[in-house]
């Protein structure tokens, strides 16, 4: 995962407290903890202001721009857990990109198509499990609003004839495997919580917690007969509870700040680029 930095550090924050705005002594505390200067932090703050990324308010509060990201509203559902999904009927959604859409454009609908579960099937035909709890309206409008496309298909299918192994489409040991070291991770950062320094405490809580949601997030969300599920649910049901113990360190920082939930270190995840092969 990439370091924290002042730019990442304030949109991770402000994209927390919203829709409350934080004052600039607050984030200089903060950046001081991962080791960002001052100097640095109002550099980037001016550069995001400029971007419109950011708002400052009369008493030189800072907040998100008043623009939601449909990415962002996505990564928050992992709270949701297994409610994202509904019982699959061994049925399958296929997205089929139109052939004559240039290459550019169709990678952005294949980025997109890739963080909601999809996976490359054969030419331009992404297929996922029918389970997602989203109908296929919603869903169409998300992919298009991630991609800024709109020229493909959605259907659903209830058989391939083809000897390809849908199954093998999807990472099935290495999702398991990486729920179980996230749970691990979780488990031992719990463990020793009051016995590390408060600054390894925000640290830590920062950057595992924005680890674990990241996983949580872009989960493919397979079915109980692809993969064990438990331990997606686990993961999810600890990352709540870390996120519960941690966010008194964070209002002891803040005062009289209210955050819904701790901060994590989420937006260098959020632009990275996916392997959609």
């Amino acid at each position: 995962m990439k370091s924290v930095t002042a730019k990442s550090l304030i949109l991770d924050l402000l994209r927390t407290s919203k829709p409350q705005a934080l004052p600039v002594r607050a984030l200089v505390a903060t950046a001081a903890i991962f080791d960002i200067s001052e100097n640095a932090l109002r550099v980037n703050l001016n550069r995001l202001i400029k971007r419109d990324v950011i708002t400052m308010d009369s008493r030189g509060h800072y907040q998100v721009s008043a623009t939601t990201s449909p990415l962002r509203s996505w990564v928050s559902t992992w709270r949701d857990g297994e409610q994202r999904m509904r019982p699959w009927q061994q049925e399958w959604l296929n997205l089929q990109i139109s052939s004559t859409m240039k290459s550019k454009a169709s990678e952005k609908l294949q980025r997109a198509a890739y963080r909601f579960g999809f996976r490359h099937l054969w030419n331009n035909s992404w297929v996922r499990p029918d389970n997602l709890a989203m109908n296929t309206a919603d869903l169409r409008l998300l992919l298009t609003q991630l991609s800024d496309q709109d020229d493909f298909m959605l259907c659903i299918v209830s058989h391939f004839d083809s000897s390809i192994d849908l199954n093998g489409l999807w990472p099935l040991a290495g999702l398991e495997e990486s729920y179980q070291r996230h749970i691990k991770a979780l488990n031992e950062s719990i463990a020793h919580l009051k016995t590390v320094d408060t600054a390894q405490r925000f640290r830590d809580s920062f950057i595992l917690g924005g680890n674990c949601i990241h996983t949580l997030a872009i989960d493919p969300l397979l079915p109980e007969a692809m993969l064990n599920g438990h331990l997606r649910n686990q993961l999810t049901e600890l990352m709540q509870t870390y996120d519960t113990l941690c966010r008194p360190f964070w209002q002891d920082l803040f005062s009289q700040y209210d955050f819904l939930n701790s901060p994590a270190h989420l937006e260098p995840q959020l632009s990275q680029p996916l392997a959609i092969r």
